[in-house]
């Protein structure tokens, strides 16, 4: 395979020998591990771009006979496009954050990590300059459509008996079926204009769910939903 130029997000990293470090890196094109050797050195070019919470251009070579890394790509070159500083500068959020990075790591594969990259990319950069309740948005929109790229099964089109979920109707959430059931006494946590929330996050992108209109008022339903979707990651 011949050297790849890319943008990367490091999911990962450990130390390795005296100054080395074993990567995991998410890019368009995939999931890579990767050696930076001498990177833990003081001088070293590559340190600043391969931090946590950043988005770098890097150069990976691929060699397929390599008795010091196996399999590993060698990282011969990283710059650093973007960093979301503010985020290692509330542990909350640091935590949400690096929640989001175990989270990817553990579903996407060498084959197919462009969506998977491109939803992280901008979780991160939404969690950058999000306000404090705007945080369980950005939590509820990344886990949920984790769920929909990784094939798990969240239903918002219809009921407990398999009827469609009605505009007037009024609905608690059932997280071991993952889906609505209807409540008869018209007393449910979610209306429509919830539902509708929850179907337009798995079709805009984060920024554009912020700017809806009074969504925080629907925070308290939410958060219902993104109990069971933690769960499930």
């Amino acid at each position: 395979m011949p050297d790849l130029r890319t943008e990367a997000i490091v999911l990962s990293r450990v130390k390795y020998q005296e100054s080395d470090r074993i990567l995991t890196l998410l890019t368009p094109e995939g999931r890579f591990s990767a050696i930076a050797r001498g990177v833990r050195k003081e001088r070293s070019k590559l340190a600043g771009s391969i931090e946590p919470f950043t988005v770098s251009d890097v150069v990976l070579h691929f060699k397929s006979q390599n008795t010091d890394s196996g399999s590993l790509a060698i990282l011969t070159s990283a710059t650093m496009l973007k960093f979301y500083q503010n985020i290692i500068t509330d542990l909350d959020t640091l935590t949400i954050a690096s929640n989001f990075l175990k989270a990817i790591n553990r579903l996407t594969n060498d084959a197919d990590s462009k969506d998977f990259f491109q939803l992280l990319q901008n979780a991160l950069s939404a969690l950058n300059t999000a306000e404090k309740y705007q945080i369980p948005l950005i939590e509820t929109h990344f886990y949920l459509n984790l769920a929909f790229i990784s094939g798990e099964m969240i239903n918002l089109a219809t009921d407990s008996n398999g009827a469609r979920l009605t505009l007037d109707g009024s609905y608690n959430w059932h997280s071991f079926d993952r889906c609505f059931v209807l409540a008869t006494d018209g007393a449910g946590e979610f209306n429509a204009d919830t539902i509708k929330i929850l179907r337009l996050m798995t079709s805009m992108p984060i920024a554009s769910i912020l700017k809806i209109k009074d969504i925080h008022t629907h925070l308290n339903a939410l958060n219902i939903i993104l109990r069971t979707l933690r769960e499930m990651f």
